[in-house]
């Protein structure tokens, strides 16, 4: 196998032999020479030349040649030459090595010239030293990512090379399972490849795929290709072939692939995805895809124009230690996975959300600053839209104590405990719709408005578990519209008018919060001999309450309409609300009681595994409940509902693998005709609380471990450890790293997810709805190479089965073959791809799960 190592131009070898021939004529038996040389192009080449041989290393002066047998080796500088046999007859000007036979009559030490540190594998080699041309029997060699071989290779005066029965690929095996085949082929001085008309070959069969010509530049440097396409059909958008598309490897820190999708329905989809990275610095992807749908069905609607923006963006920890600069945008049209994604999980994703933000300390980190913009769309009924562009926050990194200075360290005057942590908020909102996106009615309902808030409390701890927290402070707020209202008598309504400008409210405020949280602990011991040796429970009850009051009158901001008998807020939908609240029957005061429940139940469980300090065997702590909570809250001032959902959450994970989720929501207050009513449950009798939703959700994965003992991560590890990557490398290791998921590995034999999940909503005018779901999802190895995954689902109310998807994954060392199949529904469709795999991949035992257009990622 040829080594990385193993590239550079031929041109310094070659010359090698022409500056060799030149000592030849002072060689004796001498085993090393150090002279001057006069040689033509380079009259001041200087250095030692050392040659042996095991068997024979016999120098000829009256015939001008020299002969090296069994592991020659001929050294000048940094090239060197090792072969079996070494000749050099000066008369002919003709320098001659290959191989040797051994008892067995097969050839071995086959010629490998070194120059730095390329390495190059010929079987025989010619060269003449007058017209520097030459001919070599057969030849293996890299360039950058790439593996030329060939026959009866010509070295012509040009400094190019003319090759036979020529092969490229960036397989590194030694019978390659895939490379590009031409009967001619040219190496040129600057290391590009150019060939006739050339044949796609996998795994020894030709494909049907004959290019009329090929063009390979063999530079270390990222250059550009032809990226080859997956086979696909779907029930809405007929055949189609995804994926051709073009390479282009512009830098060492960035380049980009544009793909092309084309569809029997007359669709088309278009693709491009870039890439960057600066070490110690940053790095990112952005995709861009426009889709052009047309469905055969017409069961996705009518023709139309989709779209798609994906960017990521991180910035290296040590980049800079005060500023940081990190982005997730995903911003895309309600319909676009649902039209052209073959991941049934994206499909039917309903929320779509994107960040970005800029965060920086400044004065020493005592002041932090944030600038974040956000978008969220929902996939629901009329696909709202949500975009905040930017929401700026100032804020102090913790709270301020302007008397602690004034006092000792034991001093214990409240003071020192009194603090202060102001803030300043602004943001710019769009709500919108998916409809109405990038047209004139987008900003129709923008919103700006600002918020400032200076908070003063004093901590006040009673005992460990009571703590007082008085508190006061100002508010103020920055608004571009106030609305002023009016009845219209003639029209029996209430007329509104829009005044635009600069309007600022504010407040004063006080208020009182007490919180008590004691822990109780019961720790049960039933003996070393058991299985379970010993059990704790926490219970952690939490009452807290808090009182407000608001020294400004609600009148300040709200009109009253006696026609109505409705308050009017001034800053109606402000982006902060308005203060005062005119909902509450106090409008001065805000009290609420909050109550929470919390329990935690571990238990210790005897292992097999003795143990050799204490004797006996070794113990292992599990949690059998890590959630068991109640909460509601009650308020005060209500006018009614004042008792809020008793809400009821369980965490079970006793076995590992094993995982029991779920929960419930009580209605509190009695229902008539379909709507709550102010009166209490427990007051007709019959329970404290009626079932409002039930929900809950088991699974349990089955994990074969890995046959190398190394998980996915492990193995990335490893191979940062091993160093000498480059930045493509980096780059990939990085895309597994943020995607584990995509990714099969063939070093773990099985992996299969079962979860079971129900759901109960209460409904008093029709049915109550109820769900019960199998879901399995998982992968299988048939042999080292290929394996299934397959996800499916059966609904047991309807006794029927879910979106299901199959795969097949072909892995053969350098590339892979996968083939999904989605057999029913409105998302039939089935995807076949051959493609190469990325070498860092063939290393770590990877393939890639899916093809192109299944996720956002590169390879």
């Amino acid at each position: 196998m040829v080594s990385k190592r193993r590239s550079r131009s031929w041109l310094i070898i070659l010359h090698f032999f022409a500056f060799l021939g030149a000592f030849l004529p002072v060689f004796g038996q001498n085993d090393s020479l150090q002279t001057k040389i006069d040689y033509g192009f380079n009259p001041n080449i200087t250095e030692t030349i050392t040659y042996s041989a095991k068997d024979t290393a016999k120098a000829m002066m009256q015939d001008d040649i020299i002969e090296l047998k069994n592991q020659a080796k001929v050294n000048y500088g940094d090239f060197q030459l090792e072969a079996g046999y070494i000749r050099v007859d000066m008369k002919a000007k003709m320098v001659y090595a290959t191989g040797i036979l051994d008892s067995n009559e097969q050839i071995i030490q086959k010629p490998i010239f070194t120059q730095g540190n390329k390495i190059y594998e010929v079987d025989t080699v010619r060269f003449n030293l007058e017209s520097k041309k030459g001919k070599i029997k057969t030849l293996h060699t890299q360039e950058g990512e790439g593996y030329v071989k060939g026959i009866d290779i010509k070295r012509m005066p040009d400094e190019s090379f003319n090759l036979k029965q020529g092969i490229y690929t960036t397989c590194n095996h030694p019978e390659p399972h895939y490379y590009i085949r031409a009967k001619r082929m040219k190496f040129t001085k600057d290391k590009k490849i150019f060939t006739g008309p050339a044949r796609l070959v996998i795994g020894g069969v030709e494909t049907p795929l004959l290019l009329p010509f090929a063009y390979f530049p063999l530079s270390e440097k990222k250059t550009f290709g032809i990226l080859m396409p997956s086979y696909n059909f779907s029930r809405t958008r007929g055949f189609s072939l995804n994926g051709l598309g073009i390479y282009l490897g512009l830098s060492e820190y960035w380049d980009n692939k544009m793909e092309f999708d084309i569809f029997s329905s007359g669709g088309y989809n278009i693709r491009n995805f870039t890439r960057y990275k600066k070490r110690y610095g940053f790095y990112g992807d952005v995709q861009l895809s426009l889709s052009h749908v047309k469905n055969i069905e017409g069961v996705l609607g009518a023709t139309k124009n989709h779209y798609k923006l994906i960017w990521n963006h991180r910035q290296d920890a040590k980049a800079n230690p005060y500023g940081r600069f990190s982005a997730n945008v995903n911003i895309q049209d309600a319909n676009y996975n649902l039209v052209n994604n073959v991941n049934l999980n994206n499909k039917v994703t309903n929320e779509f959300q994107s960040t970005i933000t800029y965060d920086r300390n400044i004065f020493n980190n005592a002041l932090n600053i944030s600038l974040t913009g956000t978008h969220h769309l929902s996939n629901s009924e009329n696909k709202p839209v949500d975009i905040t562009l930017p929401e700026l926050n100032i804020r102090t990194n913790g709270n301020i104590y302007p008397f602690k200075k004034l006092f000792s360290s034991d001093s214990k005057n409240f003071l020192k405990k009194l603090s202060i942590n102001p803030s300043l908020q602004s943001k710019y909102m769009v709500n919108t719709y998916d409809s109405l996106m990038f047209t004139d009615k987008m900003f129709q309902d923008d919103q700006i408005g600002a918020y400032y808030n200076v908070p003063i409390n004093i901590q006040l701890k009673a005992t460990s578990a009571l703590s007082f927290t008085p508190t006061m402070g100002y508010r103020g707020y920055l608004y571009r519209d106030r609305f002023s209202y009016s009845y219209n008598d003639a029209l029996q309504k209430v007329d509104t008018s829009r005044n635009r400008g600069l309007h600022h409210a504010y407040d004063f405020n006080a208020g009182l919060g007490v919180n008590f949280s004691p822990k109780i602990i019961g720790i049960f011991n039933f003996g070393k001999d058991k299985k379970i040796t010993a059990m704790r429970h926490i219970i952690s009850p939490s009452l807290s309450y808090s009182y407000g009051f608001n020294f400004l009158d609600r009148n300040r901001y709200h009109t009253y309409i006696n026609e109505t008998q409705e308050w009017y807020n001034h800053f109606d939908e402000a982006v902060y609300s308005v203060p005062t609240s005119p909902s509450l029957k106090n409008q001065n005061s805000l009290g609420s009681i909050n109550l929470r429940l919390a329990n935690d139940l571990d238990v210790k469980i005897r292992s097999n595994e003795k143990d050799t300090t204490n004797g006996g065997f070794k113990t292992i702590k599990r949690p059998l409940f890590s959630a068991f909570d109640f909460n509601t809250s009650y308020s005060l001032d209500a006018d009614s509902f004042a008792l809020s959902d008793i809400q009821f959450n369980y965490n079970f994970g006793l076995i590992k693998g094993l995982n029991l989720i779920g929960g419930a929501d009580f209605n509190p207050y009695q229902v008539r005709d379909g709507k709550s009513i102010d009166k209490y449950f427990f007051q007709k009798g019959g329970g404290f609380a009626e079932v409002k939703t039930a929900r809950a959700g088991l699974s349990y994965t089955f994990n074969s471990k890995s046959k190398t003992g190394n998980s996915t991560m492990e193995k990335i590890a490893a191979r940062r450890a091993e160093g000498n990557l480059t930045p493509f490398e980096e780059q990939q290791l990085d895309e597994i790293e943020r995607f584990s998921s995509r990714y099969v590995d063939f070093d773990v034999p099985y992996s299969l997810t079962t979860s079971y999940s129900f759901r109960y909503t209460k409904k008093y005018d029709t049915e109550s709805e109820k769900s019960h779901i199998l879901n399995f999802d998982g992968n299988v190895s048939l042999t080292n190479s290929l394996k299934v995954n397959f996800a499916t689902g059966y609904d047991i109310l309807k006794g029927e089965f879910s979106h299901s998807s199959f795969g097949l994954i072909k892995d053969l060392h350098c590339w892979r073959m996968s083939f999904n199949w989605i057999p029913t529904g409105i998302h039939e469709s089935f995807t076949f791809e051959i493609a190469v795999k990325a070498s860092v991949l063939q290393d770590l035992k990877l393939t890639k799960n899916g093809n192109s257009f299944d996720n956002n990622s590169f390879f």
